[in-house]
């Protein structure tokens, strides 16, 4: 069973005033209960700007962070990261191969993502709107890790 979730950056600002396009909080619906195991996988992204001019080459490859996963070892740091993009690769990244991790909460009722460069700064050169695709996959007959 999947569930998708098609987020933007500003789709809660009545709630979450300080969202930005690198970095933003959206409330759900409602609440969403998980039972059994669940991953999580971004399966596209999309920047509406990208202050090319404030670029260097450190950041160029960014890290998609998400609050609902589990953390992975990335440069000695644990980090819940989604994906690693290349934004050489422009601003629309559609992901055929998925990377799947744990998610962590039962209950579901707001999701943020955030951007930040490899060295852990935010993104802060991307700006306007963000919209992430995210899918939540249940496994069946698998109760626990």
């Amino acid at each position: 069973m999947d569930k998708y979730l098609f987020l933007k950056s500003n789709d809660s600002s009545a709630y979450m005033t300080g969202n930005r396009a690198s970095d933003f909080r959206v409330k759900l619906n409602q609440r969403v209960h998980l039972t059994g195991v669940w991953d999580i996988s971004l399966v596209s992204i999309v920047f509406d700007n990208i202050d090319i001019k404030t670029l260097n080459n450190k950041q160029i490859h960014l890290n998609v962070l998400c609050n609902l996963c589990d953390g992975s070892e990335v440069g000695g740091v644990r980090l819940p990261i989604l994906r690693n993009i290349d934004l050489r690769e422009g601003s629309h990244h559609e992901f055929n191969t998925l990377w799947k991790f744990p998610i962590i909460p039962r209950e579901l009722s707001q999701v943020r993502i955030y951007i930040q460069d490899e060295s852990g700064a935010e993104a802060t050169f991307i700006t306007g709107e963000t919209r992430v695709v995210l899918v939540l996959r249940r496994y069946p007959f698998i109760d626990t890790y």
